[in-house]
């Protein structure tokens, strides 16, 4: 029942997996979008091939459309920020809340319930001592 109650659980949450999975490359896109915007307005590029910075010129009209993107992805930036969280904080509430359904199917199954409660219910039925002898 718990196993069929964890099974449960990740089928009817498998949504909130991927929007905070959506939400997570999202605001990792973001935060790369605006730290390149950013170099723009510095006037440096990142050069890939040498692993630095290096300094570039643009003309008017790249600072102002870099002006433009920077402006909204800032102002954007804080609710994509809200909803990553939101849904990162649920995804590991659930994902806790399945490791402990696990924990819970992995401790009954281990456990030997059954002789517990008849050795408290029932002690009658186990011998109080046990003999051994010499042949």
């Amino acid at each position: 029942l718990i196993a069929l109650l964890h099974d449960i659980l990740i089928l009817a949450t498998i949504h909130i997996a991927a929007i905070a999975t959506c939400f997570r490359a999202l605001h990792r896109t973001q935060l790369y979008l605006l730290a390149s915007l950013w170099r723009l307005f510095r006037g440096k590029k990142k050069n890939i091939l040498r692993h630095r910075t290096d300094t570039m010129e643009e003309d008017s009209m790249q600072l102002l459309l870099g002006m433009i993107l920077f402006t909204a992805c800032l102002f954007l930036f804080t609710t994509i920020l809200v909803y990553y969280a939101f849904f990162a904080v649920l995804y590991v509430s659930i994902q806790i809340l399945g490791v402990v359904l696990s924990f819970l199917y992995v401790t009954i199954s281990h456990l030997p319930i059954g002789k517990i409660w008849l050795r408290t219910r029932h002690p009658e039925c186990f011998t109080e001592r046990v003999y051994l002898e010499d042949l």
